[in-house]
């Protein structure tokens, strides 16, 4: 008895071994099963209904195979049924089985559906996609856009969200890419799409959330009301789509999104418009501070109708200051910019629109970092997740010499902006004064893929080139890779501004003649002409060798800047314009003497960049 006894427990014990090593076989390869079903169907198209039963059919085998495991032995002689195997009691073996049976069944519905819930709670990144205009008129493009811009902002408000910038978005506007391969390339765990419907005075915006990786619609809802409370309905889409993800909010988040002041329907329109100005300003040489004066009087407009408007003011500083640095405007367009941010910061101090307006006044016209940088850091702690912001302080440390605390920040923008040109470029910019090389040109390699038809991306790739010792023959590969998208000469005129006034021309990277170049320049450059077109058309004729042509353009030089100086003497880039075109000019005190006095205004302590 003792023996029969010992011999059913070794039975018994050999049964649990070997399946409990089938169990593990089989869940190995129910586990590559499944990865390859989560990797695959999905690009390949297959109906996620398939998946789906797949992975049912893999949970109700396993008790199927446990059961086969116990009953049957595989020997020499086949597959034959396990004599001998009991515990003594019976129906202990098909109580155990049963209950295998359904931990199996229940474990397998809590992973695909129970899991997949859980996943959802976990959504800390999204994505905004472009707003639909509903209104079948293109000419409301600006209102639609303001829109989609305004939901950005007000989630970037909350600082536990991950929010993609509205520049990475922007590609996907009827891109026809599924949500996962969306979702994949930004980065995120979930999708916001939407539309805006606007009849007259009545705006109606459209929200609905999409799991980016299963692509689950998990939520939609509208929101309507009149435009003079558009703020509150902007702030309500916002809050909703918080409250749906779970995503923890401060007191002081809740509080900034629950804002619901009215404001002037009219003026909030010239607002709009003012913003899609800025929003759509070109990268090319051509109508940038045109763009800027135009922006200027729309946001005036706006203030015209209402005088109280505080974002109005602190958009229209912010242009102000863009004319001054960017296009050596007069004092008093400086003076503007003070003007409109002071009033701005009157009337609404928290508004951290601003308080960025103000870091931008400090940074570019008043030469203060540290002030620009505690008024970004302000404007900051409203709006956690602006990739702008955390750019622009980067921007200022980069003056101030800080080069890793930048390259870190910049670093983290690139992060709320994978698929921003402007954000990429600068990274890509830091990496290059860095001489970090390599990290550079992956990065331009990238934005190549995102934008291949803007100019500067290979007018960057051409400095890069050049600067790395990547040589004449590996520029001029890139310029005849720009061809296929956009002149060539339009890439060239960028390298004015990469290589400071010296550009590209005197390379001889081009393949067409001096005069074809000039004549397309002179469609490039708009009118009245600058002193980058002069420095330009100076350097062909150098390179055609044409030295009195190539003077009288370097005088042309001259006679510019002078007369800019003549009202704005203290500008650092006029005398260092004014310095160049002397030593070009072969006027060597002259040149010296301008250039010192470049250096007195913006010394290199002040200006590390």
């Amino acid at each position: 008895m003792t023996q029969q006894s010992g011999l059913s427990t070794f039975v018994n014990e050999l049964g649990r071994r070997r399946v409990f090593r089938v169990a593990a076989f089989y869940g190995g390869i129910a586990f590559v099963i499944v990865q390859i079903i989560d990797g695959t169907f999905e690009v390949m198209g297959i109906p996620p209904w398939v998946s789906r039963l797949l992975i049912v059919l893999l949970g109700l085998g396993f008790p199927v195979a446990m059961g086969l495991a116990w009953a049957f032995d595989i020997t020499p002689e086949g597959i034959v049924r396990t004599k001998g195997r009991t515990t003594g009691k019976p129906g202990t073996s098909n109580k155990a089985l049963i209950a295998v049976t359904l931990f199996a069944v229940a474990f397998g519905i809590w992973g695909r559906w129970g899991g997949q819930a859980g996943s959802r709670e976990q959504i800390r990144s999204i994505a905004v996609l472009p707003l639909d205009n509903l209104m079948g008129d293109p000419n409301q493009d600006y209102f639609v856009d303001g829109m989609h811009e305004a939901l950005i902002n007000n989630l970037s408000r909350i600082g536990a969200l991950k929010v993609i910038s509205r520049t990475s978005t922007l590609g996907y506007r009827n891109s026809g890419k599924r949500m996962p391969q969306i979702a994949s390339e930004l980065g995120v765990d979930a999708i916001v799409e939407g539309s805006v419907f606007r009849d007259g005075n009545r705006v109606r915006i459209t929200a609905q959330l999409i799991h980016g990786r299963s692509d689950e619609h998990l939520w939609s809802s509208d929101y309507e009301r009149d435009l003079d409370d558009i703020i509150a309905l902007q702030n309500e889409v916002a809050t909703a789509i918080a409250e749906e993800i779970k995503i923890a909010m401060t007191p002081g988040e809740r509080a900034r999104l629950a804002e619901s002041r009215k404001i002037s329907p009219e003026a909030y329109e010239w607002y709009l418009r003012g913003n899609d100005y800025i929003r759509n300003l070109s990268f090319m040489i051509a109508g940038r501070k045109t763009v800027l004066e135009q922006a200027v009087k729309v946001y005036k407009q706006a203030l015209d109708i209402d005088p109280y408007f505080a974002a109005a003011h602190a958009r229209l500083s912010y242009t102000y200051t863009s004319l001054y640095f960017y296009h050596n405007q007069p004092p008093e367009v400086a003076r503007s910019a003070k003007t409109a941010v002071d009033r701005a910061l009157e009337l609404d101090a928290t508004l951290p629109e601003a308080h960025l307006a103000l870091g931008y006044y400090h940074n570019l016209v008043n030469r203060n970092y540290d002030e620009a940088l505690e008024a970004f850091s302000t404007a900051r702690s409203s709006l956690r997740g602006s990739s702008e912001i955390i750019a622009e302080i980067a921007h200022v440390q980069m003056r101030q010499g800080q080069w890793e605390q930048s390259l870190d920040n910049f670093q983290r923008a690139a992060e709320l902006g994978p698929r921003s040109p402007g954000i990429q470029g600068s990274l890509a910019t830091i990496y290059n004064y860095l001489r970090r090389y390599t990290e550079a040109e992956k990065v331009l390699h990238h934005l190549m893929t995102l934008t291949p038809d803007m100019p500067m991306v290979y007018a960057n790739q051409i400095a890069l080139a050049l600067l790395s010792g990547g040589g004449i023959d590996k520029a001029r590969k890139i310029i005849r890779a720009s061809a296929v998208y956009m002149d060539p000469v339009s890439v060239m005129g960028l390298g004015s501004q990469l290589i400071y006034r010296l550009g590209f021309w005197r390379y001889g990277l081009l393949d067409q003649s001096p005069e074809e170049i000039i004549q397309t320049l002179s469609h490039i450059y708009p009118q009245p002409r600058d002193q980058l077109y002069y420095f330009s058309m100076a350097q062909i004729h150098t390179q055609a060798q044409q030295p009195e042509m190539s003077a009288a353009y370097y005088d042309s030089v001259r006679v510019w800047v002078e007369n800019r100086l003549a009202g704005n003497p203290d500008s650092f880039t006029l005398q260092a314009d004014l310095g160049l075109a002397m030593a070009f000019l072969g006027r060597k005190e002259e040149a010296i003497q301008a250039g010192q006095r470049s250096k007195e205004l913006l010394p290199i302590s002040a200006c590390h960049w």
